[in-house]
Parts: structure tokens; C-alpha cells; sequence
């Protein structure tokens, strides 16, 4: 009974709820980034009913930039969720590590709040290039 009992009550609760509602947050991010790559495409096909032009010529330097920056947050989502599946790990007390590196509590958050940082930089920068290349577009 002492061993179930183990099992269902976590040393450091409030670490996984924490990283439950971080995760939902990372989530939407990664969703809306996933999303916003074919807005330019969108835009050019279904908005400005382009046929003229290829879309490649269409596009411009803003979308490339946009795109890298979506890119960018993609890539640190996925970062983000490896370092949350180690933070987990570490709130029920148990050894972690990345790549056979033992990891403790301190690399770790500091590896989800970079990640984090950088997911959220590069959506409102590659999102920010995509609005502007929209506005600024002309024929």
C-alpha cells in the first residue's frame, strides 16, 4: 500500500503544474508558428488572386526572414518539450539526463526558460515579418 500510495503523490507537485500550463502555452505557440508559415501563401493565392506570378517571385526577403524565425520557435518548442520531459523526471526525484549528461534542477530550467524565450522570439519576429511583408507588398 506504502509503494502505491509512492507512485501517486509527487515530492514536487507544483513543478508539474506549473510544467502543465507551460506546456499548454508552448502548445498554442507551436500551433499558431505551424500555422502562420502558409499565411504568405494564403495571402498571394487567396487574397491578392495572384496568376500572373509565380508565387517564388512573389515572395521577398520579409517572408524568408519570417520563415526562419517560425522556424526558430518550431525548433525550440521541440527543445522545450525534451527539457520538460527531463523536468518531470526530476520532480519525482529520479536522475535525468540529455544525450548520457547527467542533468540536475538548475541546467534544466535554465534550458526550458531559454528555449521558451527563444520560441516566443522567433514566433513574434517571424510573425511580425510575415504581417510586414503583407503590408508592404505590392505587385
Amino acid at each position: 500500500m506504502q509503494k502505491e500510495n509512492e507512485f501517486r503523490h509527487c515530492p514536487n507537485q507544483w513543478k508539474l503544474d506549473v510544467n502543465d500550463r507551460y506546456q499548454m502555452a508552448v502548445g498554442v505557440i507551436t500551433s499558431l508558428s505551424t500555422a502562420s508559415f502558409v499565411l504568405p501563401l494564403f495571402f498571394l493565392k487567396q487574397v491578392l488572386n495572384l496568376h500572373d506570378k509565380s508565387i517564388a517571385d512573389a515572395l521577398s526577403g520579409w517572408v524568408y526572414v519570417g520563415w526562419a524565425g517560425l522556424a526558430i520557435s518550431i525548433a525550440s518548442a521541440i527543445v522545450y518539450y525534451f527539457c520538460s520531459a527531463k523536468w518531470v523526471k526530476l520532480a519525482w526525484e529520479k536522475e535525468a539526463d540529455i544525450f548520457g549528461i547527467k542533468v540536475g534542477n538548475a541546467l534544466v530550467e535554465k534550458l526550458l526558460d531559454y528555449s521558451y524565450f527563444l520560441m516566443m522570439v522567433g514566433f513574434i519576429g517571424g510573425f511580425a515579418c510575415t504581417i510586414i511583408f503583407m503590408v508592404t507588398y505590392t505587385h
